[in-house]
């Protein structure tokens, strides 16, 4: 009874393709390695982000720390260098004698263009402000 059973699974198994029982010896491979991999590859993934990560904050936080450098020694140099000049020399000073002028000179105009529209008659019916007629 035994000999026909090994008899009757040896003829099935002839009868198979052996194309199909490669692909599903091959499927069955597959899946036993990537069993095998997936706790390998899931840490060497976590500690390449983690080492990618660590790089970029280094990366990122140098350059700022140039930057900041940087804008720090200008500044000094800046300041410095504005010590060393008279005051007469210095720019920003100009620029502020320039600009209280202009803003005097421009009071002056609005204060004639004033007395000229009113001319002495006592009342009028228009009141400049900052050169511009509003009807009262």
């Amino acid at each position: 009874m035994q000999s026909t059973g090994v008899l009757l699974a040896a003829q099935a198994l002839a009868a198979c393709q052996p194309a199909a029982l490669f692909h599903g010896f091959a499927a069955s491979l597959l899946l036993e390695a990537a069993d095998l991999l997936a706790p390998v590859l899931r840490t060497l993934w976590r500690r390449l982000s983690a080492a990618a990560s660590w790089l970029l904050v280094q990366m990122v936080g140098r350059a700022v720390a140039l930057v900041r450098r940087g804008v720090q020694q200008g500044s000094a140099m800046a300041a410095a260098s504005a010590a060393r000049a008279p005051a007469s020399e210095r720019g920003g000073t100009r620029q502020r004698q320039r600009d209280e002028q202009q803003q005097q000179q421009q009071r002056e105009q609005r204060a004639r263009h004033r007395q000229q529209h009113r001319g002495g008659r006592g009342t009028s019916d228009h009141t400049f402000i900052d050169g511009w007629a509003w009807q009262m």
